[in-house]
């Protein structure tokens, strides 16, 4: 797994690409997993460099869209000049669960706050799948978390209608007070028809005790 913020420095891509490829050339991986694949927010993604490549002042017109082609072009990086070289790697990334907030939430959005546009990837064909992180930070008992089985759903859906032919596999919180909630998101998952679903994180499954509900389907 690569954690990373992807900067306008070409210095910093060649180095992250150098170190992708000496794992892939010398270590027997299944791929290349992407975590915080983004700007860290809409104010702190002003540094000389960046100013200076883009030719104008940070966050004047036009520096949005100049961000998200940042964050494409290491993503496009990782893609083709290491993935396509090792054909039997996977290249999948942990994306932002919300891309636009078309249903008026209110939520944090990863193409606008972060320079995320975690869609593009799919229909560019640069990744092999994406993990939206569809879970809450604290879970409650009983859950009256923003992240509703609901609008787990909606959003599962909504990625999984844009796969582009690639796979999306959706974030499920694991910290749920009881397993049904799991259960549940297990099967709206099955219903959109992604991939699979990915579970996070061992530590919540383990000091919950549902392993055993997982083992018996």
């Amino acid at each position: 797994m690569l954690r990373l913020h992807p900067p306008a420095s070409t210095f910093t891509d060649d180095h992250l690409i150098t170190v992708a490829t000496y794992l892939a050339d010398n270590y027997e991986i299944d791929g290349l997993h992407l975590d915080n694949v983004r700007y860290g927010g809409q104010s702190t993604s002003c540094d000389p460099v960046s100013e200076a490549r883009f030719g104008a002042p940070c966050f004047s017109a036009g520096y949005a869209n100049w961000q998200r082609t940042q964050v494409n072009g290491t993503v496009a990086r990782f893609y083709n000049d290491v993935i396509l070289n090792h054909p039997d790697l996977w290249l999948s990334a942990a994306v932002w669960p919300v891309h636009i907030d078309e249903w008026g939430w209110g939520s944090t959005q990863g193409y606008h706050e972060y320079y995320q546009d975690s869609k593009a990837w799919l229909a560019d064909g640069t990744i092999d799948s994406i993990s939206p992180m569809i879970y809450p930070g604290t879970y409650n008992c009983p859950d009256n978390s923003f992240w509703t089985l609901s609008r787990w759903t909606t959003l599962a859906e909504d990625f999984q209608a844009d796969s582009g032919g690639r796979y999306v596999i959706p974030g499920i919180g694991t910290g749920y007070c009881t397993f049904a909630e799991i259960e549940a998101r297990i099967a709206a998952a099955r219903s959109a028809g992604t991939i699979g679903h990915a579970l996070f994180s061992y530590g919540a499954l383990y000091t919950n005790n549902y392993f055993d509900d997982l083992a018996a389907g």
